[in-house]
């Protein structure tokens, strides 16, 4: 069960009452179910690393976003085209805004984006939800899996799985965002570094086999 920030109150809560177990990856959504009663409910932000896995690819891309266009991504993305970034888009809805149409691409699929992800030196992660606030996003854990480099929605929750500045950039506003972009296109070095010790950490934690594994045994 995805997206508990947007469909908890009006649909997850309700839905978990006739299943036998539900599985969510915003784990601060746990205590919401434990709220209504609901204890068969277990959390995961694991990533299939058979698809997710790093390519010996060149990295054509400075700057790229992977997921559909939303109120939010389409400020963002739209203030960075006028910064003079260099940006891809990949992922639906983008074509309904013409300004976007030589910047994007339709969907791809979890193969496509794992190439993408690995061929980009900046992965954005657009975490916001249509009411302005921040959540965990898979994409988050799919980035650091093929060993590479996102900047990420500040979210004090993923402060409980990376360290920050050193296994997890994250930026708190547009005019961050660009300032951070700007530094890291720049120190290939030092982002290559916060990838590999991001991979690391989900490699070690967040294997969605291992997951699985554990959670049907319990």
């Amino acid at each position: 069960s995805g997206d508990d920030d947007k469909d908890f109150e009006p649909l997850k809560r309700y839905h978990a009452l006739f299943m036998d177990c539900t599985i969510i990856h915003q784990l601060n959504y746990l205590k919401e179910y434990y709220k209504d009663g609901i204890k068969n409910v277990y959390s995961t932000v694991a990533i299939n690393t058979e698809v997710f896995k790093p390519m010996n690819t060149k990295k054509i891309y400075d700057v790229t976003f992977v997921g559909k266009a939303s109120e939010e991504r389409v400020k963002t993305i739209r203030f960075l085209l006028s910064n003079g970034i260099n940006l891809k888009i990949f992922g639906g809805l983008w074509n309904n805004y013409p300004e976007f149409k030589n910047f994007c691409s339709e969907y791809v699929s979890p193969e496509e984006m794992a190439k993408i992800i690995n061929q980009t030196k900046i992965n954005l992660g657009l975490s916001k939800n249509k009411y302005g606030q921040s959540n965990f996003k898979w994409r988050t854990f799919e980035i650091a899996s093929c060993k590479s480099f996102s900047l990420i929605d500040y979210f004090s929750e993923y402060l409980k799985l990376f360290k920050k500045d050193k296994e997890i950039i994250m930026f708190k506003d547009d005019n961050d965002l660009l300032k951070k972009i700007k530094y890291y296109l720049i120190h290939g070095k030092e982002r290559e570094k916060i990838a590999e010790s991001s991979y690391k950490k989900v490699i070690k934690n967040h294997n969605i086999l291992e997951d699985f594994k554990y959670l049907f045994k319990k």
